[in-house]
């Protein structure tokens, strides 16, 4: 097929699909099926004439308008069928591309992206995650950034584990993109004479024999000072005292607390002086004689 057969061509295309795709301003919408027209009609264009300007070992027709349409193609103004790529994909073709009809590079890299999260670790106290507390933390990133010193705010009631996050602490963003965030991981140092499950805290008491049997007071350590519980008369080893709201706060509720149990544990005296001895034993005999 000569140049004249392939402009022939050209001509017996349905140009109202290319026109409306031009004059996209003339129509608010048109249906999907002009669009891929259009688009088929363009593709078909651009494959048939770059198989037509492939250089072959004939020598070309002087005649031929394919010089003028090599020209046309590679340096003339294609913009008008950029346009038209534009338009049926709503202006897909206008970012992450490198335009091939008359336009320039068009990439992502100026699109904004924020930047990458920084990890850190913070060990903290007993108490301080009971009722929590600010710390000053110095970090430095991979960037080679200057190490900063950072003020840290500890929620109360915070676990071991948990995350603390700082908003706009991480990595810049790029191209105008928001900064990352700093992950702060969470470490709570064991405190002697508690345990914590949650928000419930956990502790022992001791109290004498005589107390156990005979009943009366027995003074525990809380997280928020000592208090004084009643024990009563015949207290068995093992037996759990509960302190209400006595616990750790919660995280999401600042007035909702957590328990505190109290285990007690019985002293068993080790040395008796013999006073003493005689008195258990005349207390043992009663016991037997009563039982």
């Amino acid at each position: 097929m000569n140049a004249k057969k392939f402009s022939d061509a050209m001509s017996e295309l349905d140009t109202k699909y290319v026109d409306e795709a031009l004059n996209h301003k003339k129509k608010a919408k048109r249906p999907g099926w002009i669009k891929w027209g259009a688009m088929a009609a363009c593709l078909c264009l651009v494959i048939y004439a770059g198989i037509r300007l492939i250089p072959t070992d004939s020598p070309p027709d002087e005649s031929s308008e394919l010089p003028l349409l090599n020209a046309q193609f590679e340096g003339g103004d294609m913009g008008d069928m950029g346009d038209i790529f534009d338009d049926l994909f709503g202006g897909a073709f206008r970012s992450g591309r490198t335009s091939g009809f008359g336009g320039g590079t068009r990439g992502y890299g100026n699109r904004a992206r924020k930047g990458e999260d920084l990890r850190a670790e913070i060990t903290i106290s007993f108490d301080d995650a009971a009722f929590g507390c600010d710390k000053q933390i110095t970090i430095s990133d991979p960037s080679g950034r200057q190490p900063q010193t950072l003020a840290v705010h500890i929620p109360a009631g915070i676990d071991e584990g948990k995350t603390v996050r700082l908003a706009g602490k991480g990595q810049p963003g790029m191209g105008g993109g928001k900064n990352g965030d700093l992950l702060l991981h969470v470490h709570v140092l064991e405190k002697p004479g508690f345990r914590r499950e949650g928000m419930d805290v956990y502790t022992v008491v001791h109290i004498p024999f005589a107390t156990a049997a005979l009943g009366g007071v027995a003074r525990v350590t809380t997280l928020y000072g000592d208090v004084e519980c009643k024990i009563k008369e015949g207290t068995q080893s093992g037996s759990k005292i509960r302190l209400k709201n006595k616990g750790i706060v919660s995280m999401r509720n600042s007035k909702v607390h957590g328990d505190q149990y109290v285990t007690v544990e019985v002293l068993v005296p080790k040395h008796l002086n013999e006073t003493a001895k005689q008195k258990l034993r005349e207390y043992a005999g009663a016991e037997k004689a009563s039982a």
